[in-house]
């Protein structure tokens, strides 16, 4: 039961976060620098560790999947590395870069950074029309 709960939430969790090379190198690949949400991310990076809080698809509050999110740790790194924690181990290793309002992910997967302040980290993924929040641990 317990291996199957972790395979769950990798498979959604890699489908919210992750990362690869940055098309931009004259800016800061981990912090968005989207006109739109600029003001909210003023001086926020990404770069800290980040503890899932809730996951909304289709509108509701996916109770089993907030659930699994609230067990994961996610530590973005200056070099492009994060670290997905589960229940305190670590779990995967991938890269990821911000390009623009978008985080984007190893497989190619593309969230869009809707919230980034110094404590909320939220990502929106409308092709799958998933909401996940975050707050800063560390």
């Amino acid at each position: 039961m317990k291996k199957t709960l972790k395979i769950m939430l990798m498979l959604a969790l890699v489908g919210i976060i992750g990362a690869c090379a940055n098309a931009n190198s004259n800016t800061n690949p981990n912090t968005p620098s989207d006109n739109k949400t600029e003001e909210k991310q003023e001086s926020a990076s990404i770069v800290g560790k980040w503890k899932g809080v809730k996951l909304t698809q289709y509108g509701k509050t996916d109770e089993g999947m907030t659930e699994l999110i609230q067990g994961s740790v996610y530590e973005f790194k200056e070099d492009g590395t994060m670290l997905w924690f589960w229940e305190k181990e670590l779990t995967e290793t991938e890269s990821y870069t911000i390009d623009g309002n978008k985080l984007i992910i190893e497989e190619g997967k593309t969230y869009i950074i809707t919230t980034l302040t110094e404590k909320k980290l939220v990502l929106e993924r409308p092709d799958h029309e998933e909401i996940a929040e975050y707050e800063r641990v560390k």
